[in-house]
């Protein structure tokens, strides 16, 4: 897939899914709107930062300045534009060391997440899409949380230089500020 079809088709991405393809080859399964699906040659990450880059937004820096907002030292939600958050979910467990287990699910595009057995759960898309995650309903919850934070406070996190779509942090929050607010959205 081509960056310029990633940029006419972002708006309708549901989640990316890390998976194995027929020759053992690591790939995304991008799953869209009203039940189209994708199978992208390369692996999440890249397609990932393949994302970004259509919104000049570099990955490693934002988990990087993000990470400390939100008291996260991994599997950061990544703001890229205020209306597309990605949520690092844990989707498989991989066979190898850096074969990738995250995937990642667009925030404003959930309805809900139920428990299905220990330690798994299912998010529930707004179209009626169903995705089996490896990961507690509760950690769900909480990085859905903590992407709310971002967002909610997208404007005092960042401010915009003038150029479109381009973000720069402003100073991080202490920990009992971030607390407040989560609690806040928690509630």
């Amino acid at each position: 897939m081509l960056k310029q079809d990633l940029a006419e088709i972002w708006p309708e991405i549901l989640c990316l899914i890390p998976f194995y393809d027929n020759n053992g080859g690591n790939s995304t399964q991008m799953l869209l709107e009203e039940g189209k699906e994708l199978v992208i040659q390369r692996r999440t990450k890249t397609v990932v930062k393949d994302l970004a880059r259509i919104f000049a937004v570099d990955v490693a820096a934002m988990k990087e300045r993000c990470g400390p907002y939100l008291g996260r030292k991994s599997s950061t939600p990544l703001p890229l534009r205020p209306d597309f958050i990605l949520l690092p979910v844990k989707m498989r467990v991989p066979l190898a060391k850096d074969e990738g287990a995250w995937g990642y699910i667009v925030l404003q595009k959930i309805e809900a997440c139920e428990k299905l057995a220990e330690g798994q759960s299912q998010i529930i898309f707004r179209d009626g899409t169903k995705v089996k995650c490896i990961q507690k309903v509760s950690s769900i919850r909480l990085i859905m949380a903590q992407a709310q934070l971002l967002k909610s406070q997208l404007n005092n996190i960042f401010y915009y230089t003038g150029r479109e779509e381009e973000m720069c942090l402003r100073e991080p929050y202490s920990c009992q500020a971030l607390r407040t607010l989560l609690k806040e959205i928690i509630r």
